[in-house]
């Protein structure tokens, strides 16, 4: 015996649900495109953000401050290594400071990619992914 606190994969199940942190909910659709049905299953992006910004296992390395970093004393060569220490993330935080003091930017990621969802009749899906660029590279 493991000592285990489930006894299935319904009941493991079941704990996951009720005690790991929750994320935005899956919502299904169809729409029809060109007289063809898709249906569609998606997650609300501004939630889905709040998720990431929220997530407490991104706090003590998400970033909100812009760095500067060079590659000589002189500071004459600026190095780019992450979005934070970018020229656009520099020039538009300035600009949001004029604006709104204090607040600063939250840069959303979206990639797509295709994926074979089953061995069976060659099933594809177009996954989009999102993230936020205030997590850095490395972890996200």
């Amino acid at each position: 015996q493991l000592g285990l606190s489930y006894k299935n994969s319904r009941e493991l199940n079941k704990i996951i649900d009720k005690q790991l942190p929750s994320h935005p909910k899956f919502r299904c659709e169809q729409i029809v495109i060109a007289g063809e049905a898709f249906v569609i299953f998606y997650r609300d992006v501004i939630e889905c953000v709040k998720a990431l910004y929220g997530d407490p296992d991104f706090a003590n390395f998400s970033v909100f401050a812009l760095e500067h970093h060079y590659a000589d004393k002189e500071q004459t060569v600026w190095l780019y290594y992450d979005m934070h220490t970018g020229k656009w993330w520099w020039d538009t935080q300035k600009k949001l400071d004029q604006h709104k003091p204090g607040a600063t930017i939250i840069l959303i990621i979206i990639s797509s990619d295709k994926t074979q969802v089953t061995m069976f009749h060659n099933k594809t899906a177009y996954l989009v992914y999102l993230t936020i660029g205030n997590i850095p590279k490395d972890i996200r």
